[in-house]
């Protein structure tokens, strides 16, 4: 039999020399480098537990105590244990009252009838193990919490099927003013404009490409109503959670862009029509009079010399003015094109 050369931080509290001799063997048959402290009573107990210099990996815990036995023991040692897994060893057989030992907060229970070295080993090292597991959940449930409250950005937690809001952080509240209660009570529905209700389911999965759907979930820009009736518009990215049947969206307020966009797209109009204007209406007129100098430079013979200069003189101007006029449009529509919103 190889011995577990891991080293163990173990506290016994046990006040029976029979008991505590039997354990102590039991526990030697499996671990090599087991640190064993004991306690006699619930006292000395709580010193051991309370001292800054003592960690365990475990507690073998009897029910039956001189100073204290059953669920009061139990109650003190579970607060003062630091979520160190608790193993109740005791001669209670009662099996109502084994479970609501387990249910109070002790990783296990075993009769110390039943009680022999491989069990015992057995139990400490699951118990040891499921502590670590317990952890890890609770750590990535904390790291999720934090992602989910202390993003900047409003999001929403639903049921796939009903759209029933199940979930909101934060920045949800902020953004829309709902308090979380009431967001409980809303389906995702009820935060969309009337006229895109009809777009958005949504676009349902049946009619996305539901591969597409599972790799990088769903897109769309939709008009939201906040509490008191503001319209906002957002851009919202949804995808499935993986759990319980559940959709997560992410929003982002864009109301800004498009006001932005608008305001770029109203610019273009105006430029398109100066650009119109100077390539038609001002350019008609010019054309008709350059054709008007053009007829009287027919009769060059019969002007003056004086007269003459003054017409070759108009035509360049004429033919400067129309060439500016050209150059002007085609910038027009130049910076028109490069200003449209992407």
């Amino acid at each position: 039999m190889s011995l577990d050369k891991k080293a163990y931080n173990i506290l016994l509290i046990e006040d029976n020399p029979g008991d505590l001799l039997l354990i102590q063997e039991y526990l030697d048959e499996y671990l090599r480098n087991s640190f064993i402290d004991i306690a006699n009573t619930l006292k000395e107990g709580k010193a051991l537990l309370l001292s800054p210099e003592k960690k365990y990996d475990v507690i073998l815990l009897d029910l039956n105590l001189p100073d204290a036995q059953g669920d009061r023991l139990i109650k003190v040692v579970l607060k003062l244990s630091q979520k160190t897994p608790i193993i109740v060893l005791t001669g209670y057989s009662d099996m109502p009252y084994i479970l609501s030992v387990v249910k109070k907060g002790t990783y296990d229970y075993i009769l110390k009838d039943q009680l022999n070295s491989f069990t015992l080993y057995k139990s400490i090292l699951h118990n040891i193990d499921r502590r670590n597991h317990v952890e890890e959940i609770e750590n990535s449930s904390i790291r999720y919490s934090n992602l989910f409250q202390l993003s900047p950005q409003p999001i929403l937690v639903f049921n796939k099927k009903t759209n029933q809001i199940k979930e909101v952080n934060d920045a949800a509240i902020a953004t829309y003013g709902y308090s979380r209660k009431e967001f409980l009570k809303l389906s995702k529905n009820e935060l969309y404009h009337e006229e895109d209700r009809n777009v958005l389911f949504e676009v349902s999965e049946n009619e996305i490409n539901l591969i597409q759907f599972k790799r990088s979930g769903f897109r769309g820009v939709f008009r939201h109503l906040k509490k008191n009736g503001e319209v906002m518009h957002v851009e919202v990215f949804t995808n499935k959670l993986g759990i319980n049947k559940q959709n997560i969206s992410v929003i982002y307020d864009v109301s800004d862009k498009i006001k932005h966009t608008s305001a770029i797209e109203e610019q273009n109009k105006k430029l398109k029509e100066i650009a119109w204007i100077q390539s038609h209406v001002v350019r008609a007129p010019l054309a008709r009079m350059m054709g008007l100098i053009d007829l009287i430079s027919l009769s060059e013979d019969e002007v003056s010399e004086e007269v003459s200069y003054c017409l070759k003189e108009i035509i360049k101007s004429s033919v400067e003015l129309d060439k500016i006029i050209n150059d002007i449009s085609n910038k027009t529509l130049m910076f028109n094109a490069s200003a449209k919103p992407e």
